[in-house]
């Protein structure tokens, strides 16, 4: 039953990895999951259930859902998995190979509804206990809410006392979600286990000071006369630009009656927008690099390999490449985008 319920779970993971090219943030899970082998045993000793989520915790969670998500569902529940959904639905998924490439035949994923959620535990034996902390991807992606597919997901592992193994939680989340079922849920599995990785929601704000003086040091050498500012939680330098006047046009080339105000970089001129990825939940692929020509200027962006940040670079054609591409590279120092300039 085991062995059956980890494959299962396995395939399902494997196919969520389309849409985004987010292997890395769904391999998570799935490393995990797919490093199972026939023959694995289950916790040891002799008196607690071998195999099992606590039960008292599995009581506690159905007390606190019947309470936040009356008219929620409970999918599976028999000891090794409990899986609960609430305003949840099918998607359709696309394997993408790349922006715009897609190939193979689309299957149907349950996943949440902009209002929704679906909470998921699985039990794991301790022999795993060196695979969850050093697997493909390590703790790389736990106790962080990013984007995959259509949802939010957020993951952690909570190691149960007395070698009894571990649950391992996957909360999908819409992207209008009560963020306080997931606390209250990580409360719950805290009173009978411990977290492998303290939550890491706001982890933008933990290196960005960091990145600031990294792009200083480039930008006083390379360009001492432009201008930093924060805008919110988005890190901005700027040189040498002004504001134009816009006539939007269209996918179908339609131009705009009224102008819109964009202010844009001149010729020589550049602006480094930094900014944490906090991604729009849409019904489609979202691409994670690019270039494109814009009426006066250029602009290139990229997204960090683990999310953390999304970096946009508007440059006139003139510009000094060098320049910009050592402002790259410093900024991989912290995360390795997914595309260079």
């Amino acid at each position: 039953m085991m062995n059956r319920t980890i494959q299962a779970l396995a395939v399902s993971q494997i196919k969520s990895t389309s849409m985004r090219l987010v292997t890395a943030i769904l391999g998570t899970s799935l490393a995990v999951l797919c490093l199972l082998q026939p023959g694995h045993s289950s916790a040891e000793g002799e008196d607690a259930p071998k195999g099992r989520i606590p039960p008292v915790l599995v009581t506690r969670l159905k007390e606190l859902l019947q309470k936040k998500a009356p008219d929620g569902k409970i999918l599976v529940d028999d000891g090794e998995t409990f899986d609960f959904a609430d305003r949840c639905r099918d998607y359709r998924i696309q394997p993408a190979h790349g922006p715009g490439s897609y190939e193979g035949p689309s299957w149907a994923m349950l996943g949440p509804t902009k209002e929704g959620f679906r909470l998921k535990l699985t039990w794991l034996p301790s022999s795993l206990e060196d695979r969850i902390m050093n697997g493909p991807s390590g703790t790389m992606y736990m106790g962080r809410i990013l984007p995959v597919d259509y949802w939010y997901k957020y993951t952690n592992c909570y190691k149960l006392a007395d070698n009894q193994g571990f649950v391992w939680m996957d909360y999908e989340l819409g992207s209008l979600p009560d963020q306080g079922l997931l606390t209250d849920a990580g409360l719950e599995l805290k009173s009978v286990g411990e977290h492998v990785v303290s939550d890491r929601t706001d982890h933008w704000e933990d290196y960005v000071g960091r990145l600031h003086a990294q792009l200083t040091e480039v930008l006083d050498k390379r360009q001492p006369l432009a201008k930093w500012r924060r805008d919110g939680k988005v890190l901005v330098c700027e040189y040498e630009t002004q504001e134009y006047d816009i006539h939007a046009i269209d996918e179908k080339g339609n131009v705009a009656a009224e102008a819109h105000h964009e202010v844009g970089p001149l010729s020589d001129g550049f602006i480094i927008r930094l900014s944490h990825y906090e991604n729009v939940v849409g019904l489609q692929a979202v691409p994670i690099y690019g270039r494109s020509d814009h009426t006066y200027w250029r602009h290139y962006f990229t997204i960090a390999k683990d999310f953390s940040f999304r970096m946009d670079l508007l440059y006139g054609v003139t510009v000094d490449k060098i320049l910009l591409e050592e402002v790259t590279a410093a900024a991989e120092k912290y995360s390795v985008p997914l595309s260079r300039f």
